[in-house]
């Protein structure tokens, strides 16, 4: 990734403000975890934590998914803006700035600047995904003038949802393969973070939200090196959770317990009709 986020931010003493590099920053973001997650995180539970909550992860973003179409974008708005003038709305003409300006930029495409440099090392993967491929003007040229920030950003964000899913089904474990629709239907992600916090309902206990987020990140809630077996059915017992909601036996017992609740729940409002035994 580019050693900068902005390639023209500086420190206070004008040295350039380098951005941490993409392990320092996935360290701070496994310590944030660290109450509730262990110490080494598994590849898939890595792609599980980026991939947003609608598709099955936790949404944390990454500087390595999203910092250099970050850069990309920025630079290409700055070089359309240079070129073509500031957009001032959709019914006035463009401000086109003054030669002090625009002759920074002269012969942008040959420079020798790291800007540039890293900025056309990965603009045309950026384009294929931004452009139509119908196009019959240079597709580089297409993307800098013709493509809207909306739709870059939804195509490029279509892509990193495809990538990451695809590198997350090849290093999923054998034990959850069996699982791959529900672990990518999102509800599980949506039902821990979607919720605001604020009202003290939605707030779960230390112990449930690390059983649900390891649930949704697929790792091991048991430590176990030796089979596990159901105490109620006598089947096999995965160390993932996921018979706890197959259960035949389990599933009657709690939708005893339920049913109960339920009852018990309307028969409140009921009690004052009831005449004293």
């Amino acid at each position: 990734m580019p050693t900068q986020m902005n390639p023209t931010a500086q420190n206070n003493n004008g040295t350039p403000r380098i951005a941490p590099p993409p392990k320092h920053l996935t360290t701070l973001t496994m310590k944030s975890f660290a109450p509730s997650l262990k110490d080494n995180l598994p590849l898939h539970a890595q792609y599980l934590l980026n991939l947003d909550t609608k598709h099955g992860g936790i949404g944390l973003t990454s500087p390595r998914l999203h910092a250099i179409p970050a850069f990309i974008l920025s630079t290409k708005t700055t070089i359309d803006t240079i070129q073509r003038g500031i957009f001032l709305g959709q019914h006035r003409p463009r401000y086109h700035l003054p030669p002090a300006f625009t002759s920074l930029y002269n012969n942008h495409q040959h420079s020798s600047s790291p800007l540039f440099s890293i900025f056309y090392k990965f603009t045309p993967d950026l384009a294929s995904l931004c452009t139509s491929n119908n196009t019959t003007e240079n597709q580089i040229s297409a993307f800098l003038s013709h493509s809207p920030l909306h739709q870059c950003h939804d195509a490029i964000n279509t892509n990193i949802k495809h990538r990451l899913q695809s590198d997350f089904l090849q290093r999923l474990d054998k034990d959850s393969e069996h699982n791959i629709e529900e672990i990518l239907d999102g509800k599980l992600g949506q039902g821990l973070l979607d919720l605001p916090r604020s009202d003290e309902r939605n707030r779960q206990p230390n112990d449930l939200f690390r059983f649900n987020l390891h649930r949704c990140l697929r790792l091991n809630i048991w430590e176990s090196t030796t089979p596990l077996i159901c105490p109620l059915c006598h089947q096999d017992f995965d160390t993932k959770g996921d018979h706890l909601f197959q259960c035949a036996h389990l599933g009657r017992y709690l939708n005893t317990k339920l049913h109960h609740k339920w009852r018990d729940t309307w028969a409140i409002p009921d009690r004052p009709h009831h005449a004293p035994h």
